[in-house]
């Protein structure tokens, strides 16, 4: 019975579906920083040339660009990476020569290589002058950003490793990759500053370089935002005006007076000069004629004792009868002393 059971599920297991033990392809696998360093060594020493040390200050500028690159979307050299690796202190202070490879993916590292085929992209791996490397590699919405620095200081040298049963190579001079630094333009008169493109830069140098953002730069000059290009001698207008220009006069000629400043000049106060003080002359007792004149002057008119008793009637009748009164009584002793 165990036997019968077995042969079941075997037979059930062969008729299954074919799809439900369908294999998926195995992801991209994601290129690393170590792997760019060992693409670049390995064909170095495919040419006799020795492999490229590992520098740490390499490896914090590559993935610094790398970073810089994929935040901003940059789809062209930074500029200026032999000032940029000598900032960052690799050589000591000595002279630092620069070379920069860059890709964008995601890619497999064979892609990788023949992008950088190209006689450009080869320098690292070609020019026996280079003596240290670093990489960076960074992703960011969906997208993969690989730089790869190489460089040499003033005192970098030569040196050939011979492969057996091959043609020695010829000696490479050394290939400068020094790329003009962006330098701070002056301010003009009104302010405003204009920058004029060199070769080898870039609007992000130049952008970090008047501590500005490169969307101020293309708003300002009207490029375009997704992918910007400049020219070598292009004006770029970093900052605008700020004040208006006040005009220079040509020798022997007047400034023009505007209405307004004639408004401004006359609204000023002026000061108030103090009163002169005059002595006044004391009088004599000496008079004129004409002082002895009187002088006609209508003076109100005062009131008689009868106009009075007129326009106040009832006062004048009552001092009619006390003087009737007064008279009578002297008429009246008269007669009595008479009799």
């Amino acid at each position: 019975m165990k036997k019968i059971i077995c042969i079941l599920i075997l037979f059930s297991l062969i008729a299954l579906p074919l799809s439900v033990f369908s294999v998926k392809a195995a992801p991209l696998t994601e290129v690393t920083a170590s792997e760019l360093i060992s693409l670049i060594n390995g064909m170095r020493t495919g040419q006799g040339l020795p492999a490229l040390e590992i520098d740490n200050i390499l490896m914090y500028t590559a993935q610094q660009t790398s970073d810089i690159m994929a935040v901003n979307d940059i789809h062209a050299h930074i500029g200026d990476v032999s000032g940029r690796v000598q900032a960052a202190g690799y050589g000591g202070g000595a002279k630092a020569w620069a070379t920069e490879n860059f890709a964008i993916g995601p890619m497999s590292i064979g892609e990788i290589q023949a992008v950088w085929a190209d006689d450009a992209h080869m320098i690292p791996v070609v020019n026996a002058n280079y003596t240290h490397i670093g990489a960076g590699v960074t992703s960011l919405n969906g997208r993969t950003w690989y730089i790869v620095h190489a460089a040499y200081t003033s005192g970098g040298y030569l040196v050939k490793t011979p492969i057996p049963g091959a043609t020695a190579a010829p000696t490479i001079p050394a290939v400068s990759q020094l790329i003009i630094p962006v330098e701070i333009a002056t301010p003009n008169p009104d302010g405003s500053i204009i920058h004029e493109v060199l070769s080898g830069q870039a609007l992000w140098s130049i952008a970090i370089a008047y501590d500005t953002k490169i969307d101020v730069i293309t708003g300002l000059n009207g490029l375009a935002v997704n992918d910007p290009i400049i020219q070598v001698g292009q004006k770029l207008l970093i900052s605008a005006a700020q004040f208006t220009q006040t005009p220079t006069l040509a020798e022997g000629e007047t400034p023009l007076v505007t209405a307004t400043e004639e408004i401004v000049s006359t609204s000023r106060p002026t000061s108030t000069l103090a009163p002169t003080k005059i002595k006044t002359p004391r009088p004599t007792n000496t008079r004129s004629i004409e002082d002895m004149i009187p002088t006609a002057v209508s003076t109100p008119e005062k009131p008689s004792a009868v106009n009075f008793l007129f326009d106040n009637r009832a006062v004048g009748v009552i001092l009619v009868v006390v003087l009737a009164l007064g008279i009578l009584l002297m008429v009246s002793g008269s007669f009595s002393k008479m009799k």
